[in-house]
């Protein structure tokens, strides 16, 4: 049974009361918080209503309302002044209220997880937001007022019902971090050649047949995810992403990789499964960082003499292809702890197998 209220000795009062996880439904509005309360931690209660107590908190920064059974965020939140930060994910809210606007020194605000299907007008005048986690809702457009947030630094629009990205998305400048992954995109703005700051962006779950040209613009990108979509080909211009680390673009369409990809000197790991590629280029040996590299079913018959020149590789999976032969030279390799090549049905046992074996290399066919 959810206890009935929270009853706080004045003794006990510090900036910050954590009061989370505790079957709560409502505070006593005695002995509930009081005064200089800095920071309320209410998550994973069980809340219908927010506290009417809350207004009476002043200096309130932060306030903790994740997880509980909130349908409805109360209009009076505006009176919280100094609230820097408004945590409510995982709650049955169908909409934010229309004022949220007013809640001028809000930095971070997170209601993910609800049943959002429109934003209030009033939403962009947050202009000192830096946060935004607008993730696992009901939202099917994005309104190109979103480009007066240009304090951004992460935005998450993940798991809704978008079809389109407005180009004004170009002017969040100071965005690093881009979520867009599990909605009905088919296409990405070319503004985002202006997200210069960027360092992760991940469209995943879309229904993507190409990536704009211009994303070689944006040199600080360290984490690309673009799996599952229906992508037929990849840009030259992906060869600008200087600083990329991860480039994850399983379940696509791609039967041929761009010799531009090798010009990725920073990249770690490479994600291909599940595509129709026929071949690798002939230069991937330049990509001297690469250490795991997944080319599981695809359609490779062969594979390029130079790839035995990657110095770090570790993890190499060629599961689910068609290859007749291995390059010489693969055992070689100083890095390689795993090779996988099983389901390759027309692989003749090679000599080359044994001595990665001898080494402690895992070796599965």
């Amino acid at each position: 049974m959810p206890e009935p209220a929270l009853r706080v000795p004045p003794s006990r009062i510090s900036p910050v009361l954590d009061a989370s996880g505790r079957s709560l439904c409502e505070f006593s509005d005695d002995d509930g918080p009081h005064g200089a309360l800095a920071e309320l931690i209410l998550d994973h209660n069980a809340f219908a209503a927010v506290p009417p107590v809350v207004a009476k908190l002043p200096v309130l920064r932060h306030l903790h309302l994740d997880h509980n059974r909130l349908a409805a965020l109360p209009e009076w939140l505006a009176c919280l002044t100094s609230l820097e930060a408004l945590h409510a994910r995982g709650n049955r809210l169908s909409r934010l209220p229309a004022n949220i606007g007013d809640l001028a020194s809000l930095r971070h605000l997170s209601v993910s997880k609800n049943g959002l299907t429109a934003l209030p007008a009033s939403l962009w005048k947050l202009r000192l937001l830096e946060t935004l986690n607008l993730g696992e809702n009901l939202l099917q457009d994005l309104p190109v007022d979103i480009e007066r947030l240009t304090r951004l630094q992460m935005l998450d629009l993940g798991h809704n019902r978008l079809t389109v990205i407005p180009p004004h998305i170009g002017a969040l400048h100071d965005l690093s971090i881009l979520y867009l992954s599990d909605n009905s995109l088919e296409a990405l703005p070319d503004s985002i050649e202006n997200l210069r700051r960027l360092s992760y962006f991940a469209a995943a779950d879309n229904r993507l047949s190409e990536v704009p040209a211009s994303i070689g613009a944006l040199a600080t990108l360290r984490e690309l995810r673009l799996s599952r979509n229906r992508l037929v080909r990849l840009p030259d211009s992906i060869a600008g992403l200087q600083a990329l680390r991860e480039l994850h673009l399983g379940d696509n369409h791609l039967a041929v990789l761009p010799d531009a990809i090798c010009h990725l000197s920073s990249l770690e790991v490479l994600t291909l499964t599940n595509n129709r590629i026929g071949s690798l280029p002939a230069s991937i040996g330049r990509l001297v960082r690469l250490t795991d590299l997944d080319l599981r079913n695809n359609c490779l018959t062969q594979l390029p003499p130079s790839l035995t020149l990657l110095p770090e590789l570790r993890h190499l999976d060629l599961r689910g292809n068609s290859l007749h032969a291995l390059p010489e030279g693969l055992s070689a390799m100083p890095q390689l702890v795993r090779l996988d090549l099983r389901w390759n049905k027309h692989l003749a046992a090679a000599a080359v197998l044994s001595e990665l074996e001898a080494r402690g290399c895992t070796v599965l066919v």
